[in-house]
């Protein structure tokens, strides 16, 4: 028998007790003891500690990399926790997420196509196909807008045959599983066809690091080591202040190498110039050189290029040679008497800067 009364019913709780009951406290405490358990993991070996966030855990990269799993599996957590509640599997999760990603991959490595297969009896039997849509260069949104409506449409053919059918979702599911580890291994082997393998395969490469493209006033969008290529203001700028003049040897043709300049917005930087056709002559001859200093008056010189034509030339006039290794020289010419090489301009400039300081 209940001895509680209606009083004792309606009565208020305490704060404690009122928030034990509610129901995200459970899931929250574990995340809490998770985090609690990596951050004890992440501190370095040999050393002891009773503060969790005293290793790499929880510092900025740590705790971002947590959160990013947290979120990808909290995503699919909720509609996994939604088929639950209701009394139904799904077992072609796991197996989706996989499908998602090879679809996506590939339509941004080879673009999106609609076709329709039909059966030739010209020449003898094989299979040809009508294209009806050829997207080239998908971005990364429209990309996954339609691996969003392929994994939409299974699984709603999936929620129509349990429907339809009677069969249990589980056994539903357990097909669909395999059906979609099948379609994505056959998929990529299918597209990402090298022609030295002939059974193709499963990793598909030379996709764009969407993470490090930016925005380049000027050039639009470019992966960031490119960028970080460019010319840079900063050095010229620098120069410029120090009183170093500097000027252009290129064979390229006066026209075209003043567009090229003048889109970069530093042809205001040069004090002289020497274009393809502004001598009688081309690079490694030193008359081009001397074409480019004319009237800047005797002193020393430093060259910086990106090709043997460039090292010669600067050799023949006794300049100092800096190279770009990102030009159009082979890497083996950082052995060949260079005085300094460098990847993007951005270490130019700080060499410049412990220089002239």
């Amino acid at each position: 028998m209940n001895n509680r009364s209606e009083a004792d019913r309606l009565g208020e709780s305490g704060w404690f007790s009122s928030l034990v009951k509610r129901p995200e406290i459970g899931p929250l405490g574990g995340m809490l003891l998770l985090f609690g358990i990596l951050g004890y993991f992440s501190i370095p070996a040999g050393e002891f500690s009773f503060n969790p966030f005293a290793g790499d855990g929880f510092n900025a990269l740590g705790i971002r990399n947590n959160f990013r799993v947290v979120a990808q599996l909290g995503i699919i957590a909720i509609g996994a926790g939604l088929l639950i509640i209701s009394g139904e599997f799904d077992l072609s999760i796991g197996s989706m997420m996989g499908f998602a990603a090879g679809v996506m991959a590939i339509i941004l490595r080879w673009g999106f196509s609609i076709v329709i297969p039909y059966v030739s009896f010209d020449g003898g039997v094989h299979i040809e196909s009508i294209t009806l849509l050829r997207i080239e260069n998908v971005s990364p949104i429209g990309a996954f807008l339609i691996t969003l409506c392929f994994t939409l449409a299974f699984g709603w053919f999936q929620g129509w045959v349990i429907v339809k059918s009677g069969i249990s979702s589980f056994i539903v599911t357990l097909g669909g599983l395999f059906f979609l580890r099948g379609a994505t291994e056959t998929i990529y082997r299918a597209f990402n066809k090298p022609a030295d393998q002939s059974a193709g395969s499963t990793t598909v490469t030379d996709l764009p690091d969407f993470k490090n493209i930016i925005y380049v006033p000027g050039h639009g969008e470019m992966e960031r080591v490119e960028a970080k290529s460019l010319p840079n203001q900063e050095l010229l700028e620098l120069l410029k202040k120090k009183g170093i003049k500097s000027t252009i040897c290129t064979q390229k043709f006066e026209e075209s190498a003043k567009k090229v300049l003048l889109h970069l917005n530093i042809y205001q930087y040069f004090d002289g110039f020497a274009y393809g056709d502004s001598t009688e002559v081309l690079k490694p001859d030193p008359k081009v050189f001397y074409h480019s200093v004319k009237g800047l008056g005797n002193g020393s010189y430093f060259y910086v290029g990106d090709t043997a034509i460039d090292l010669l030339l600067a050799k023949a006039v006794g300049a100092s040679f800096f190279f770009h290794k990102r030009g159009y020289a082979p890497q083996t010419m950082e052995k060949a008497g260079i005085d300094l090489s460098f990847d993007n301009y951005s270490e130019l400039t700080s060499h410049f800067k412990q220089r002239l300081t």
